[in-house]
């Protein structure tokens, strides 16, 4: 096989096995379509991928993820956007696109900000509600014919974000294509995900699912935007999911000192040993998180109906058998069942012994609700990258 980046030839190095589409809650606990997760590398370019995709309209037909309305997201969203400003690539009042723009809260972040936004987002039902919030937003994919349309009605646009989305479809170049045609000649396109060396390095294996179809590099990033006449020129780190970047790029430009630092690391760090190495502290999480649940006196619950967390419990063959329930506070999840295990998931006020942090990212966020609510008794397990009680 080969690389849908560069098209260079590819190596398989962890299987994760056959799993449902990670964010497909049923009404019953039924036995749905499983699809293999084998993740693969490009020595030529660096980046890492999925062997087998499944289609947009598979993953985004029935979506149910919604951004989440946290502090931290806040103060995320505020620190790219200063980050932008100051370093010269988001000019005043600037007219802004994002895809895959989910219910909109960037996107007002980006008005509070004093920008104007346009979202383009496949999920109808949640551009729905992004439009009722008062977010423009497009009920679409993100593609050439959608960006000529814009354009057309409102003229090229000064920033085009893909905020986790690049990397959530099985051509890049499509969307890179859409953004290329949309931005101004002093346009930028700003390019956040996961951010594969973080990946790594904390042994987030449960990253890994059908909606994550690539894991990228600075160096697979500035390869693939020279495809389509853009340069990578700049770049901010964040905590947030776990270790996620902010690629910049441009028509033209230098690149930062950032840019050039993450290259170099990836250099010497970036390897197939690496790789290796990271699927065996995977298979070892999967096996110890497994003894860890079964092994302990009281009832046990997920926190959080993630697409994630539905990797780490289908990897490791933990069940309704081993987790009672999970809570979520999104009501369109509520009552539903998670995709394999069939653990139903429930409203957040449960009071289990234990609750399985699925949601690892946002563990401040949800210890300090459960200790605000009252609950002072259930203690958390983190999952990766080693299984641990606090």
């Amino acid at each position: 096989m080969t690389c849908r980046l560069c098209h260079a030839p590819v190596q398989d190095f962890m299987d994760l096995g056959s799993q449902p589409p990670a964010n497909r809650l049923t009404s019953t606990p039924t036995t749905q379509e499983r699809f293999p997760l084998v993740l693969q590398w490009c020595p030529a370019c660096t980046c890492v991928q999925l062997r087998d995709t499944q289609s947009p309209e598979d993953l985004y037909g029935e979506y149910l993820y919604e951004t989440p309305d946290t502090p931290s997201l806040t103060d995320h969203y505020d620190a790219l956007l200063k980050f932008l400003k100051e370093h010269g690539h988001l000019r005043t009042h600037a007219k802004t696109v994002e895809a895959g723009s989910n219910n909109g809260l960037f996107l007002r972040r980006l008005m509070v900000h004093g920008h104007k936004v346009i979202g383009v987002e496949p999920a109808k039902r949640i551009a729905v509600k992004a439009n009722l919030s008062g977010a423009l937003t497009v009920a679409d994919y993100f593609t050439p014919q959608v960006a000529a349309g814009i354009k057309n009605r409102q003229g090229p646009q000064d920033a085009v974000f893909l905020r986790h989305c690049l990397a959530h479809n099985p051509s890049p170049h499509t969307m890179l294509e859409a953004a290329a045609l949309l931005i101004s000649d002093r346009g930028r396109v700003v390019i956040e995900n996961a951010y594969l060396m973080d990946t790594l390095a904390g042994c987030e294996w449960d990253q890994v699912y059908g909606e994550h179809m690539f894991y990228f590099s600075a160096t697979a990033v500035a390869r693939l935007l020279e495809r389509h006449g853009l340069k990578l020129v700049d770049a901010m780190r964040s905590p947030v999911h776990g270790g996620s970047v902010a690629f910049v790029a441009a028509r033209s430009g230098e690149r930062s000192d950032m840019v050039r630092k993450l290259i170099a690391q990836e250099s010497v760090m970036l390897n197939r040993e690496t790789l290796d190495r990271f699927a065996d502290v995977a298979e070892r999480g999967r096996r110890d998180l497994f003894r860890l649940i079964t092994s302990l006196k009281g009832t046990v619950a997920t926190y959080g109906a993630t697409a994630k967390g539905n990797t780490l419990l289908n990897s490791t063959g933990l069940t309704s058998d081993h987790v009672a329930y999970c809570v979520d506070s999104t009501p369109a999840k509520q009552g539903r069942y998670l995709p394999g295990s069939g653990i139903q998931v429930r409203p957040e006020g449960e009071e289990p012994d234990y609750f399985l942090l699925t949601a690892w990212n946002y563990r401040d966020e949800i210890v300090s609700k459960t200790r605000a609510s009252g609950n002072m008794r259930t203690r958390f397990i983190l999952p990766v990258p080693t299984p641990v009680v606090i």
